[in-house]
């Protein structure tokens, strides 16, 4: 299905990006199967570094732990000066990685419909 499918989330994650690798919090507020974005507390990489992404999903009745390669694809300040807004492409997705995002993304977006 396309990748423009967007579903607005708040979902608490794990970033780790960049060599030697830094880590901070982040706090996705939507995500598609092309990538997400969300704000972060520290600023953390560079445009176009490469790194980890985890977050929890619950889709069928079921956790499920997402950890995603992504793609630093944008970093602006916010106008909180503790925050950061990041956006991040997903790149290379396990086939069962992509399975488990699909579902969610879907049926975020056709519960957010409802």
């Amino acid at each position: 299905f396309p990748v423009t499918i967007r579903s607005a989330v708040k979902i608490i994650a794990s970033v780790s990006i960049g060599d030697p690798e830094q880590t901070s919090a982040a706090v996705l507020s939507d995500i598609s199967m092309g990538g997400t974005s969300g704000l972060l507390k520290k600023q953390i990489g560079k445009k176009n570094d490469q790194g980890l992404i985890k977050f929890k999903v619950n889709t069928a009745g079921e956790d499920a732990l997402l950890t995603l390669p992504i793609i630093v694809r944008s970093i602006s300040e916010t106008e909180n000066t503790q925050e950061f807004r990041y956006g991040f492409e997903f790149s290379e997705i396990a086939t069962q990685s992509k399975i488990i995002l699909s579902s969610f993304v879907l049926l975020s977006r056709i519960l957010r419909t409802l």
